[in-house]
């Protein structure tokens, strides 16, 4: 059976704002505490889904994960006092701890969890380990979440393995590209490098490795890279913020790695190896977009899909419109890349102010059986269900919010409200 390239997102949540939490993101960081605009980040990403709907993508949307305020502020005091009260206590003794507690982090699935399919693993199944996220407390706090959706609704039993997180950094399927040539995938694994000067590392070597192994992949379909503490430094916390890659076509920007030059060497070799075939390997140089322009622009990351007629869709965030490495980069593509690609620009901007992109909202797989069986069709994204939620959305989020707004009881009482809707 040909690969389907599934991918899944999650609606951007009611309570979504600019808390400034996120080690290394510069995005994150450097709008933190501004005014947000959550009906209008969440309609964003759910015009992305539409969009790879239109093109006849296999799309799933997941609801917003539900946080139970109540159960973390109150045990935070020990259950001691009125939850009202505390609500207002807890943001003047710990605004970055209120913060955390009312982050709508699920919104950006890349880091979620990383998937692999039952084509790559020796007992020939899909198999899924949800990421620990320990490098960022407010992510850590949608771990169990992840961990429910995956093994009690999204996922059969029948068909997929859920493995625990590991007990190292780990942020997920961020930090890897598959390549391929419609069959086995070769996987790059990228972690984080410990001769940064400004922001450290979010992800541990480790992690991968126990990855391949628990996933039964062929360790000679992995080769494992060091993003560039360059890169890391100037606010590349992820490796999807500085690359992309799918099937027979990889692109970097040229400080993405460590020892890049000999990777890109190892890389071209392996797959020719594994495939009997050629990738295609875009360099991007950084004389014409050096790292701080491409972490300003969110090129890099553009989600690139696959879709059902072998054809190649681009999004490529709208912010990126009339930048020159954008015509560099169809240049080269249609000079040295025999598929067919469309590029469409993509506004998710709400999202990207957070250090999200098209790239960051989704996680995907390609599924080699009828995905109605390895995952619950509850999820499949329809033209009814985009009605659904757009209708949730426009009527009761949200249309600007600050974080001392969470304050309010009234508020809070509002975002259980809205949560109830999507049930």
């Amino acid at each position: 059976m040909k690969p389907i390239y599934t991918c899944f997102d999650t609606v951007i949540g009611p309570s979504y704002h600019y808390g400034g939490l996120a080690l290394g993101n510069t995005h994150s960081l450097s709008h933190k505490h501004q005014v947000s605009y959550p009906k209008k980040a969440a309609l964003q990403g759910l015009s992305k889904m539409k969009l790879l709907l239109d093109h006849g993508v296999n799309q799933y949307i997941l609801p917003p994960y539900k946080r139970d305020y109540k159960s973390l502020i109150q045990g935070y005091y020990d259950y001691q006092g009125d939850f009202e009260d505390n609500l207002k206590r807890l943001y003047d003794d710990n605004l970055n701890l209120f913060s955390a507690f009312f982050s709508a982090s699920s919104a950006w699935l890349a880091n979620a969890w990383t998937m692999t399919p039952s084509i790559d693993s020796v007992d020939c199944r899909y198999h899924v380990s949800p990421a620990s996220l320990q490098a960022c407390f407010h992510r850590q706090l949608d771990v169990d979440q992840t961990i429910t959706l995956l093994t009690k609704s999204l996922c059969s039993k029948s068909y997929v393995t859920c493995h625990h997180p590991a007990a190292f950094f780990d942020e997920g399927a961020a930090n890897m590209i598959r390549l391929s040539a419609g069959g086995k995938g070769l996987y790059l694994f990228v972690s984080g490098s410990f001769n940064t000067k400004r922001f450290e590392s979010r992800h541990d070597s480790r992690s991968w490795q126990l990855l391949v192994n628990q996933h039964q992949l062929d360790p000679d379909y992995v080769i494992y890279l060091t993003q560039h503490p360059d890169a890391i430094d100037a606010g590349v916390f992820h490796n999807d913020v500085i690359s992309f890659g799918l099937d027979d076509l990889l692109v970097v920007h040229e400080n993405a790695f460590v020892d890049q030059a000999n990777y890109c060497d190892t890389i071209l070799e392996t797959y020719s190896s594994c495939f009997g075939t050629d990738l295609t390997l875009i360099q991007i140089p950084d004389s014409i977009f050096n790292l701080k322009d491409a972490v300003n622009s969110y090129f890099f990351n553009s989600q690139l899909v696959r879709k059902h007629n072998d054809c190649y869709l681009l999004l490529v965030p709208s912010r990126c419109q009339g930048l020159p490495v954008v015509d560099y980069f169809i240049s080269e593509v249609s000079r040295q890349w025999e598929k067919q690609l469309d590029v469409v620009y993509c506004d998710v901007d709400e999202s990207i102010k957070n250090g999200g992109g098209p790239a960051c909202l989704r996680n995907s797989v390609d599924v080699f059986d009828d995905p109605n069986i390895i995952f619950d069709d509850h999820y499949i994204f329809t033209e009814s269900l985009y009605n659904r939620y757009a209708h949730v959305i426009n009527n009761y989020y949200f249309d600007k919010v600050v974080l001392s707004d969470f304050k309010l009881i009234e508020y809070v009482c509002h975002l259980d409200m809205i949560m109830s809707k999507f049930i």
